[in-house]
């Protein structure tokens, strides 16, 4: 469902009221100035996707996810940590050829990102155990 309305031939496309918590939409309000920020110094990039179905980027996302998912309790020395997370959505993005499910795996990592954000905005990353 689209929450937005875009007349032919507009850049701009205005965003009816979605409700969503305050944080998520300051995350997203920062993503999209990042994005208009982008397109002004690079202008429109037109680039392939650059994913594989290859063996070696099916054993690469298959092994991290394994790794993520051996990963003890959020209160063990080793935590799951917010890089964790987003390297294990990457890589199953980079292991996507199929167009439909590439999307949903880059929205999965667009809202790993924000919640990412959010986290850091409300000082709530747990602190990393050193030396492990």
């Amino acid at each position: 469902m689209n929450y937005w309305e875009r007349n032919p031939g507009d850049e701009i496309v205005r965003v009816s009221m979605v409700t969503m918590p305050y944080r998520t939409a300051n995350a997203l309000s920062d993503i999209s100035q990042e994005r208009r920020r982008q397109t002004e110094k690079w202008g429109r990039q037109l680039l392939p996707n650059g994913t594989t179905d290859d063996d070696y980027a099916k054993g690469l996302r298959d092994h991290f996810r394994a790794f993520v998912d051996s990963l003890p309790d959020p209160y063990s020395p080793r935590r799951l940590t917010w890089l964790d997370v987003l390297q294990e959505e990457f890589l199953e993005a980079a292991a996507e050829t199929d167009p439909v499910k590439l999307r949903e795996e880059l929205i999965q990592i667009g809202a790993v990102v924000a919640a990412w954000v959010e986290a850091i905005d409300n000082n709530e990353i747990v602190p990393e155990v050193k030396g492990l």
